[in-house]
């Protein structure tokens, strides 16, 4: 199921690709014997492709979702804000930070162990490089971000930190439930 969504609503491009083929050798059939039938075929992959096209516009999968909210959060902790940490963090979410901000922190402490973060780093930008989800009973989301930090003593500096975070479908939407800390050291 998850290729099927994937080919059809997150990445269409190869198919779309697999139709123009279709659609080319069609033609050149139709050029060969000129007939009714052959012409009526050439609709065939240009519709599928445009169903296809205005699908995986309409449809936002689970994957898009975690994805759009992971780049949400990025983009309001660049700005020096949570709130989009405080939209997707689930209200029984238990935390652990390790030593950036504590272990078993639930909602409220996590959202202030991040306010913290995010003046003591002066952190200037977010980038999300790397992002990979697992279904299951829960998402599985890794991410590897790149954080742009500002400081007197070592002026600017890129620190790339992998995380490793757990999301369960609430009728809300797609939820935090739980965040490992992240493998790279933070901080100047």
């Amino acid at each position: 199921m998850q290729i099927i969504t994937r080919t059809l609503f997150e990445q269409p491009f190869g198919f779309l690709a697999m139709m123009l083929v279709a659609e080319i050798v069609l033609a050149a059939i139709w050029r060969e014997r000129r007939t009714r039938g052959t012409a009526r075929l050439l609709i065939v992959p240009a519709a599928l492709a445009a169903l296809v096209g205005v699908l995986s516009v309409l449809v936002v999968t689970d994957r898009e979702q975690i994805r759009q909210a992971c780049e949400q959060i990025a983009a309001d902790l660049s700005a020096g804000k949570t709130d989009g940490l405080q939209i997707v963090l689930d209200d029984d979410a238990t935390i652990d930070l390790g030593p950036y901000g504590g272990i078993g922190l639930n909602k409220q402490m996590t959202i202030l162990a991040a306010k913290g973060a995010v003046s003591r780093w002066n952190i200037r930008q977010i980038a999300i490089t790397k992002f990979r989800v697992e279904f299951g009973h829960r998402a599985i989301v890794d991410l590897t971000t790149v954080m742009t930090l500002e400081s007197p003593d070592v002026g600017r500096r890129r620190t790339p930190l992998t995380w490793r975070t757990r999301w369960l479908k609430r009728p809300a939407g797609w939820r935090i439930v739980s965040i490992s800390p992240p493998k790279q050291a933070l901080g100047p």
